[in-house]
């Protein structure tokens, strides 16, 4: 999951609590709890090489730019955009 710039992807530590960014890490946790399946977050911020690297994402934020975000990848090449 590649996620706008943010201190942290918590949702709990800027001016503001983001309830969107609270849910998503209670998901990410419980779907990471049995190892089967691997939710991955990359916050702009902390993880911007991830966003270069993903041909995919630069592609999506050279043509839409950083409204585009949160955007996950999904299999087979499709990219599912969340808004």
């Amino acid at each position: 999951m590649f996620e706008e710039a943010m201190c942290c992807a918590t949702g709990v530590c800027g001016p503001s609590v983001k309830k969107e960014l609270i849910q998503t890490t209670a998901i990410q946790r419980h779907v990471n709890a049995d190892g089967e399946n691997i939710i991955i977050r990359r916050n702009l911020t902390q993880n911007p090489d991830a966003f270069v690297r993903n041909h995919q994402i630069n592609d999506l934020l050279k043509k839409y730019g950083i409204t585009v975000l949160p955007i996950t990848p999904a299999f087979y090449n499709q990219v599912s955009h969340y808004h």
